[in-house]
């Protein structure tokens, strides 16, 4: 199929025509009142394009869409000989509604016969939107398809509020709905648009598909057909079928990418055919870039907290010493808050949003790097407000020339390199230490602080358990917890009584764990990582990566086979499984220790994943997950309320000592079920 080397812009004649219009048709825009009616009104104003030409006499319908209230219609207008539309529409009643606008009908201005009637283009605006002007084509139909995927359902578009009022934030990064062009985000260097499988051609390639299907009612059908969901029942019209493709990415990728014939949106895929259809994005962090992220939580605004492992600079410098920085981002523009004080320092893959109080809580791991100077801190946890504001002691001993602290946070209970730091449902905190301080003859393994009281804690002490690093808490408020290095996990009750041992397999190396709403808890097995706590790292030939599934019955499921098989290659993608996340439909998310992809696999709730595929069975592509190149190595994944699948880029692919560490946060776009925030045991659907 052909393809152009220009990135698409309007053709000449209807961009004159639209400046010409804006300047002499479009007033400023403002609320009216409806006199027949007496119910307020605003206005909307734009251009309905396909491929940069208008479509002449379609209708335009203004929607809105709340927490409980599906599709209601506020208002609708025509399109003129330029494709431009102006109109009123009744204002919502819901002040917090997101309005959103669908085409349908009409035809091209090149053409006379009318587009498909399945050919349907939208924009989602968002609430209290501007009245414009803007721009509905085929980018912001693909744009509000992904955005909004896990809220579109046939005809109806609903769901949460923190959901739906980030989604819509989120879509401005790949499109300016104003123009309809690929929006600064997408096409910024950080998120590499020139690359092979960028996120820029890659949606450019879903306009022209499109595009495609303007002028060909086949191409149309045959898109409705391919991008089923898992019910079965096909989209009625293309915004609701891309909506569908964005939550099935798997689903017939190189047939669709076949479909193709238009080439107006550029650059795009040219003949490189996806492994499945995914749009992902990345953020640094802006004013300040993120250094290594370990983990991340999402509090009950639907913000995100990141811990971070070394200093953070504009460019990566040495001496390579811990961060004393918590960063909160917002998950739709990457704009980032710092906070310091409270004793954190070299923060790893500790942090949680505490039951109760929803204050912070942070694992302080003491990272650092080889050419950091001196020893430093590793025995706390730091405690912040919801707002940031730290409770635990600041740092009070600083080293002068290096400037690092060798103490500060909570130190109470025998912590030692602490990850895993995670609240349970009745505010206790519960933390994993890598390597535990020694109490009356026995290492620490486990600290608890009853109520999230320092000066009430509890120690958990088992033999057989090395290096324990994650912790999560099951539907009976059961808490489970890997030990990496023993290569098992442990289970045990909210007294801290043991309950369970499951040894997970030879070199199996657990990390992450992650509960289902089922009573099951999933834990990826890396196959390889021995955590850089002492005693010293002794360098294991890896094996390979797996999931498994347990519960109070036991091991239930284990995909690495015991003993090893030459030659074999696990699943979805997976290769140095870390962090792990179980989504609202209990579907399980595994991040990987290598560039590439995230790796899904189907989980254990009926209905939630495909005809004939099993609980375990990796729904992501084999050889290559969902691949993105934006991806380094990533350490944690979690889901957030608008169903994005979020990854932290926390060491680069190649780890140059110069500067081997990672920067940005990643995220794929309606990829997952959405899970209510804050995640405290098991995953709750909003």
């Amino acid at each position: 199929m052909p393809h152009q080397s220009a990135r698409a812009t309007l053709p000449s004649q209807w961009l004159i025509s639209f400046l010409l219009l804006s300047l002499s048709t479009f007033l400023p825009g403002c609320n009216s009142s409806d006199n027949s009616s007496g119910m307020s009104s605003q206005l909307t104003r734009g251009f309905l394009l396909s491929g940069g030409v208008p479509i002449v006499s379609a209708t335009v319908t203004v929607y809105s869409s709340s927490d409980g209230n599906g599709a209601e219609a506020l208002g609708a207008g025509s399109t003129n000989d330029s494709g431009a539309f102006e109109f009123n529409y009744n204002t919502p009643k819901d002040s917090a509604s997101v309005v959103y606008l669908t085409s349908r009908g009409g035809h091209l201005a090149s053409q006379s016969r009318d587009v498909p009637a399945s050919f349907v283009l939208a924009s989602v605006l968002g609430a209290t939107p501007e009245a414009g002007p803007i721009t509905i084509n085929e980018l912001t139909t693909v744009a509000s398809a992904f955005a909004l995927a896990q809220f579109i359902n046939g005809p109806e578009l609903q769901g949460n509020t923190i959901g739906l009022k980030m989604a819509p934030r989120l879509l401005r990064n790949l499109v300016n709905i104003e123009t309809g062009e690929p929006d600064t985000t997408i096409t910024n260097d950080d998120n590499s648009p020139n690359s092979r499988f960028s996120a820029l051609r890659t949606f450019n390639e879903l306009g022209n598909l499109l595009a495609s299907c303007a002028s060909d009612a086949n191409v149309c059908e045959s898109i409705l057909k391919l991008t089923l969901p898992l019910d079965g029942t096909a989209a009625q019209d293309t915004f609701r079928a891309v909506a569908d493709l964005a939550k099935t990415p798997w689903l017939n990728p190189v047939p669709l990418f076949n479909l193709v014939t238009a080439n107006v949106y550029q650059p795009d895929l040219g003949r490189n055919a996806p492994s499945a259809w995914t749009l992902s994005l990345l953020f640094k962090g802006d004013p300040t870039n993120l250094a290594g992220p370990g983990n991340m939580a999402f509090d009950q605004d639907g913000q995100m907290w990141i811990v971070n492992n070394l200093v953070t600079s504009d460019a990566y410098i040495l001496p390579d010493c811990a961060s004393q920085l918590l960063f909160r981002m917002d998950p739709s523009t990457g704009d980032v808050d710092t906070f310091n004080g409270g004793g954190v320092l070299g923060a790893g893959y500790g942090v949680t949003v505490a039951a109760q109080t929803s204050d912070i809580w942070v694992g302080n791991y003491g990272f650092k790097g080889s050419s950091c100077p001196i020893d430093i801190a590793n025995n706390s946890v730091s405690q912040f407000t919801a707002e940031g504001v730290p409770l635990s002691p600041d740092a009070q001993q600083i080293e002068p020339i290096s400037q690092n602290p060798q103490d500060g946070g909570w130190t109470q209970g025998g912590i030692g390199w602490p990850q895993g730091t995670v609240s349970n449902p009745q505010g206790d905190i519960w933390i994993a230490s890598c390597n535990g301080k020694i109490i009356d003859g026995e290492q620490v393994d486990l600290t608890i602080y009853r109520n999230g009281d320092p000066n009430n804690w509890q120690t958990i002490s088992e033999d057989n358990f090395d290096k324990p690093f994650d912790v999560v808490f099951d539907t009976n408020d059961v808490a489970w917890v890997s030990g990496t290095l023993s290569d098992n996990i442990m289970a045990f009750a909210s007294d801290g009584t043991r309950l369970r041992e499951y040894y997970l397999g030879s070199s199996s190396r657990p990390m992450g764990v992650a509960s289902d709403s089922l009573g099951n808890v999933w834990v990826s097995l890396s196959g390889e990582i021995d955590l850089p706590c002492p005693p010293p790292i002794n360098k294991s030939q890896a094996t390979y990566a797996g999931v498994a599934m347990v519960n109070l019955d036991g091991v239930q499921i284990n995909t690495r086979p015991e003993p090893s098989l030459p030659g074999y290659s696990a699943s979805g993608g997976l290769t140095v499984a870390w962090g792990v996340a179980v989504d609202g439909s209990d579907n399980v998310w595994v991040a990987n220790f290598t560039r590439g992809g995230v790796s899904h696999f189907c989980g254990a709730r009926d209905g939630s994943c495909p005809m004939g595929v099993s609980t375990g069975d990796a729904l992501s592509p084999n050889n290559t997950g969902y691949h993105s190149d934006l991806l380094d190595r990533n350490t944690a994944v979690e889901v957030d309320s608008s169903g994005n699948v979020w990854l932290t880029n926390n060491w680069k692919d190649l780890p140059i000592q110069t500067d081997p560490v990672g920067d940005a946060m990643v995220v794929y776009i309606g990829l997952a079920a959405p899970v209510r925030a804050p995640l405290i045991g098991p995953p709750e659907q909003p």
